[in-house]
């Protein structure tokens, strides 16, 4: 499938909105192609709320610690 063809996204219990975005089931369920670029967006904002949601759920805390372990211990080097 070329870059310009549209593509289809579906999700139980969400709609995809025309900018690209993810919407909760609160609007009723429709069907429409999404181009490439809306496509790209819809997955970024996916990724974005997900990893919002792990991290507040602490899920990266035991490997920030580390992390600050590590360069209180000098075992870091700069970037």
């Amino acid at each position: 499938m070329s870059k310009n063809q549209p593509h289809n996204i579906r999700a139980a219990g969400a709609t995809v909105a025309r900018a690209g975005v993810v919407s909760p089931a609160k609007t009723p369920a429709r069907k429409r192609t999404l181009s490439a670029a809306e496509l790209q967006v819809a997955k970024e904002a996916a990724w974005d709320a997900q990893i919002e949601a792990d991290s507040r759920a602490g899920k990266f805390d035991k490997i920030f610690k580390e992390a600050e372990e590590l360069e209180a211990a000098g075992k870091t080097i700069p970037l």
